[in-house]
């Protein structure tokens, strides 16, 4: 029977067309060394010896009498499949032998998956889905809130404008994302943690195509835990058949319990979870992926590739005149906005009343108002305030819970340069080794020199190098009401550090999105 592919195989070429090209060898007794999707050098001898035993010369190049000798046809317009469809143009964009800056080739099935998954995402955007409306909403006032605003001048230096609609800006996402896969892993699916990096908590671990974890869900709670039920509720595999082709595929070990090893499992299983996941965390925070946050880092940042984006603008241009349908994942076209958050929690009006009233007594009203006026979308349920008014010596850092409308308080030390017993500089420069004031949003915990920390990231002007100095939350055995006999807990570089005994709580409470002030009448 007669095999239609969508160009004619030749030496190097990498996918589909190359794979039905051996399966017709080996089925004619001519084994290419395994069915792997890449014409090296195993397909080429095999043709080669077909080519002789057919009577033709054996020059391992496909011509019109080989091609009809092999019973193959080069197809003529598009397929009446949509899926197939898809993959035809990608084959006849010749991009899987792309080379990336320091990564060199992408397993090739990456690009087929990334294609299909865009072509879903794409004619749900022109049915109005709220969620792909999220990918490709306009772009934030701040880079580190929004990876498409932090790579803007990059894409506009490509001519790649994101001020021209959600189409474009849909397009350029997963453009970015192809960039961002290729960086964390290479395009394989099934991708684990970074092994060099010493934790194992299930909130932290990376997993999947981009890396991401289950930490990063506060940016936007509500929305990628709406994806997070519907995908494993489902039984999709995400195009998952596409995404293994061109490797090896191996089970890489989840970590921790319940909804974090779920989060590790579903990203590996179903590579269409772990880029709508992806994709909408992206639109809301942009460091939590080293290859976003190192932008024009030719070593560490991820790479704009055009070439990508012609290859989408064709799958567009597809599905704007054939439409597209798949039994892959077709649950999502009928899925709500009904789906229950995986641990939201609303803070109501009266609970933030309650939370002030408490914060009254303390005299912290006025700071804790302020966090809930700056972020009246946030749906943390902890917010903090420091208050460097106090000394050292006393509990100053005053975290509130609105689900059971309580605090707790805790020491927190300040930086050695802002004073001894009283903090009274404050600096946002690095080296200063002064403490910082203003807001803070908590980010992602990591292991490091002094064990489980929390990264922060500073929301203003007298803050915003907080994460470039390093500035987080951290256990230090110094942060006692006396240390050695000064009076006062010992000091930091700068860091909000506490407790060791406290850590563990502070950090639970606070990490993946909670607010944080520091502030001081004295500035």
């Amino acid at each position: 029977m007669t095999k239609k592919i969508a160009i004619i195989p030749k030496n190097k070429d990498r996918g589909i067309h190359v794979e039905t090209l051996q399966k017709r060898l080996l089925d004619l007794g001519f084994n290419p060394n395994g069915v792997d999707g890449i014409f090296g050098n195993g397909t080429a001898v095999a043709l080669k010896k077909f080519q002789s035993s057919s009577g033709l010369s054996d020059t391992g190049i496909i011509d019109t009498t080989t091609l009809s000798k092999l019973d193959l046809e080069v197809k003529v317009g598009q397929d009446n499949n949509h899926e197939i469809a898809i993959t035809d143009i990608v084959d006849r964009k010749d991009i899987t032998n792309t080379d990336w800056k320091n990564r060199g080739k992408a397993v090739w099935g990456y690009y087929y998956g990334m294609a299909l998954m865009f072509a879903v995402l794409y004619k749900r955007l022109k049915n109005g889905d709220p969620l792909v409306k999220e990918m490709a909403k306009a772009l934030h006032s701040d880079r580190d809130r929004d990876a498409l605003k932090r790579f803007d001048t990059v894409f506009a230096g490509k001519g790649m404008k994101n001020d021209n609609g959600e189409e474009d800006r849909l397009r350029h996402l997963f453009v970015l994302m192809f960039g961002l896969g290729v960086m964390e892993s290479n395009g394989k699916h099934c991708a684990g943690r970074d092994i060099t990096m010493n934790f194992d908590h299930g909130d932290d671990t990376e997993a999947g195509l981009f890396q991401t974890s289950y930490n990063v869900r506060s940016v936007a709670r509500d929305k990628l835990s709406q994806v997070f039920e519907t995908y494993r509720s489902s039984n999709t595999n995400g195009f998952l058949e596409y995404f293994k082709k061109g490797f090896k595929s191996e089970e890489t070990e989840n970590y921790g319990t319940g909804d974090a090893y779920e989060f590790q499992k579903l990203s590996k299983e179903c590579p269409a979870f772990s880029i709508e996941f992806t994709a909408i965390a992206l639109r809301n925070v942009s460091n939590h992926w080293a290859p976003v946050k190192h932008i024009g880092d030719i070593e560490k940042g991820l790479e704009i590739n055009s070439s990508c984006n012609e290859l989408l603008k064709q799958v567009q241009e597809y599905v704007d005149k054939y439409g597209f349908n798949t039994d892959e994942i077709n649950f999502v076209e009928n899925r709500t906005d009904e789906v229950a958050p995986i641990t939201a929690i609303e803070p109501k009006s009266e609970l933030k009343e309650i939370a002030l009233n408490k914060a009254n007594e303390l005299g912290q009203k006025e700071q804790l108002e302020k966090l809930f006026d700056s972020y009246p979308e946030s749906t943390a349920n902890y917010w903090a305030v420091v208050d460097f008014n106090k000394p050292s010596s006393e509990k100053r850092f005053f975290i509130f819970n609105l689900k059971n409308k309580n605090y707790k308080s805790y020491l927190v030390a300040h930086g050695k340069n802002s004073g001894e017993l009283y903090a009274r500089n404050f600096s946002n420069v690095i080296g200063s080794n002064q403490s910082s004031l203003g807001i803070y949003k908590t980010a992602e915990t990591y292991n490091g020199e002094h064990g489980l920390s929390l990264r922060l990231d500073g929301q203003e002007a007298v803050n915003s190098n907080v994460r470039a100095r390093t500035i987080v939350i951290h256990k230090a055995d110094y942060v006692v009401p006396n240390y050695k006999g000064t009076g006062r807990a010992g000091r930091s570089e700068g860091c909000l550090a506490v407790n060791p005994a406290d850590i563990d709580e502070v950090i639970a409470n606070l990490k993946n999105g909670s607010y944080i002030i520091a502030w001081t009448i004295n500035a």
